[in-house]
């Protein structure tokens, strides 16, 4: 009589999820992303209020984790490809849970910060989610993957802003609107636990400890020197030693950056003679992306009777406001590929720069209603949406051969620098254009920024055409690497 191996009684083997169901699961986990990173713009004049800051002051909660995702991101991504993707989408998780409930329990408004510097790891789990949908499917399916799961992320962020300002018009504490996504994000947790699989594929690769640790200081000490010229003016050594002491690590880091065999950041990607002017590019569509979120929505909630301008608005009314620029950013995203195939990849990132320096510039001269401000943030909505799904696609076109995922890197990583230093500059602006004898920032402070803004997008127009001139001999076309964070 021939008896079954009691191993295979006791441990039957298990069929593998299927990849459709992998993928509807973590489009579940960047929708909650989305609603997560949505929320906070319209809640910036609530959480002023709440920890009494000035809008100057408050521009931070955007920069923070701006900053610490240029650090984590590339990180987590890395130790993915060395130990599994999935491995570290858990440990992306967890701290992103752990900083939700720092946010949500913080007394001050440092400790505030923190928690946002500690959500920074949300930012890598779209890119670990694309290794894992990598791993197991490719060609069309990989790509419809993908896009789905971008596709939901944007759509949180547009959704973000509404759910925000209805919880904190029905409760009226930040603490209970904040409690919110953190009992989503500790289902996010128990998803990665138990639902999503490891990917397969290892790649033996280094970690510039250095590089990574040198331009995380490099970046502190200049958000310090920018965060304290509000309180101190630019004399100050509180301002001028850790702006000195940023320029002196950021110098040493760049010349470390370029020997090292497997850099934190390429830097000679960025002075390859076809990449540079895209990989600029980034960098200001970053800078006037992440960089106005904050002042919209402070203007926004601005009382007119106490600043002589601005709509007064609460959290939910903003995010009605903005929600029309969101959903216009994700129409721009999905039209890339057919306004492309009209007029070009470059003409659509051109068309992309054209329209956020048009909105931007219409913002400025006309901003007293919300009619206004509705059809002037849709214009430049537009053409961010543009701008975020052939941005990456060009980049993939220009890098030289067998380099694309590491000129994808670079994108993301620069875009998001970008971002992070503009704005901790536009807080400076808006910290030292006040009204007289009060910590308000006047109407021209909100101005100036967004001209700068506008500039940017005629600046990313002008690049797009030396691009076109740089990568003349090009090889054809590859396709494109997915821009792995909205931010």
């Amino acid at each position: 009589m021939t008896q079954s191996s009691p191993h295979l009684s006791a441990h039957p083997p298990q069929t593998p999820r299927p990849a459709v169901v992998v993928v509807g699961f973590m489009v579940l986990l960047e929708l909650v992303s989305g609603i997560d990173q949505g929320m906070f713009p319209a809640l910036l004049p609530t959480i002023g209020r709440h920890y009494g800051i000035t809008p100057g002051a408050v521009t931070w909660v955007s920069a923070v984790p701006l900053l610490g995702a240029a650090v984590t991101v590339p990180v987590l991504a890395k130790f993915g490809d060395m130990y599994g993707h999935r491995r570290m989408l858990r440990i992306a998780a967890v701290c992103t849970l752990a900083a939700s409930l720092v946010l949500v329990l913080a007394p001050n408004y440092p400790l505030f910060l923190v928690g946002r510097l500690l959500l920074a790891p949300m930012a890598a789990w779209l890119p670990l989610e694309i290794a894992i949908v990598s791993d197991r499917l490719s060609g069309v399916a990989a790509r419809r993957g993908i896009g789905l799961m971008a596709g939901s992320l944007s759509l949180g962020v547009a959704l973000g802003g509404l759910v925000g300002g209805y919880l904190q018009d029905l409760t009226g504490e930040l603490a209970v609107t904040l409690a919110f996504p953190t009992v989503m994000i500790a289902l996010c947790c128990l998803v990665t636990q138990f639902l999503i699989p490891e990917s397969a594929s290892r790649a033996a690769r280094r970690i510039d400890t250095a590089g990574f640790v040198g331009i995380g200081i490099g970046l502190l000490f200049l958000q310090f020197g920018l965060m304290a010229v509000q309180a101190k003016g630019w004399g100050s050594p509180l301002v001028v030693v850790p702006l000195v002491v940023s320029t002196v690590v950021l110098v040493l880091w760049a010349r470390w950056e370029l020997r090292a065999p497997e850099p934190a950041i390429d830097l000679r990607m960025l002075a390859h003679r076809r990449m540079w002017p895209v990989q600029l590019g980034a960098v200001l569509f970053g800078m006037a992306l992440f960089g106005n979120q904050s002042s919209l929505t402070t203007f926004l909630g601005a009382q007119p009777e106490k600043a002589g301008y601005g709509l007064g608005l609460s959290a939910l009314a903003i995010g009605w406001v903005t929600l029309p620029s969101a959903a216009l950013c994700m129409v721009g995203a999905a039209a890339n590929s057919r306004v492309a195939s009209r007029i070009g990849l470059r003409g659509s990132l051109s068309l992309g720069g054209v329209l956020v320096a048009a909105g931007f510039l219409a913002l400025t001269v006309a901003h007293a209603d919300r009619v206004e401000v509705t059809v002037s943030t849709s214009v430049f909505g537009l053409g961010f949406g543009l701008l975020l799904a052939a941005m990456p696609a060009l980049v993939a076109e220009v890098a030289p051969a067998g380099t694309t995922g590491i000129a994808a890197g670079v994108y993301n990583t620069v875009r998001v620098l970008g971002g992070s230093v503009v704005a901790g500059a536009f807080s400076v602006v808006l910290g030292t254009m006040v009204l007289t004898r009060t910590r308000i920032p006047t109407e021209q402070a909100y101005q100036v920024i967004w001209i700068g803004c506008a500039v940017m997008g005629l600046l990313i127009t002008l690049l797009t055409a030396s691009t076109r001139r740089s990568a003349g001999d090009a090889a054809e076309p590859r396709p494109a690497a997915p821009a792995v964070t909205l931010g």
